[in-house]
């Protein structure tokens, strides 16, 4: 990435030379200015990413709350927490297998666990299958890449 940078005034100087040729400049600029801003527009408006700001509007602040993922703590500290440092969530606790799941939820009534990366974090989908069976699903939620699920004792 850091040699691309250098290449970028280079490629800008060697486009606005041909741009220039042209005979209709003025449609080739706004041709290249449709065609870089579609996909701008695209990535902005499209959910095609995990949306954590909606999974932190959703989740309560003071019950616990399980990831099935690490690497998800920085993105959901800087919408759920405090944004300086995912350690300090109290209550967000990762597990990536039944068993941190089941040391974990000991003497808890109630919790929520969020599903994210499943394919990688929990591609047989043991972790769910435990939770289904041992306990009742009181709410879900399911937004794009991320499923919400507020889990009791039944």
């Amino acid at each position: 990435l850091n040699q691309i940078i250098y290449i970028i005034p280079a490629y800008v100087i060697i486009a606005s030379v041909g741009i220039l040729k042209f005979r209709y400049r003025k449609l080739v600029i706004l041709l290249i200015i449709l065609v870089s801003i579609m996909p701008l527009f695209s990535y902005y408006v499209n959910p095609d990413k995990q949306q954590f700001r909606e999974a932190a509007g959703i989740l309560p602040k003071n019950q616990t709350i399980f990831v099935t993922k690490e690497s998800i703590l920085p993105a959901f500290d800087y919408y759920y927490g405090t944004g300086k440092n995912y350690e300090t969530l109290k209550n967000v606790v990762s597990v990536e297998s039944v068993e941190a799941l089941k040391n974990s939820v000991t003497g808890k009534n109630s919790f929520w666990v969020v599903f994210t990366f499943t394919k990688y974090s929990d591609p047989g989908g043991k972790i769910k299958k435990y939770l289904d069976d041992n306990y009742k699903i009181l709410e879900s939620r399911q937004l794009f890449d991320l499923e919400l699920v507020h889990y009791a004792k039944k």
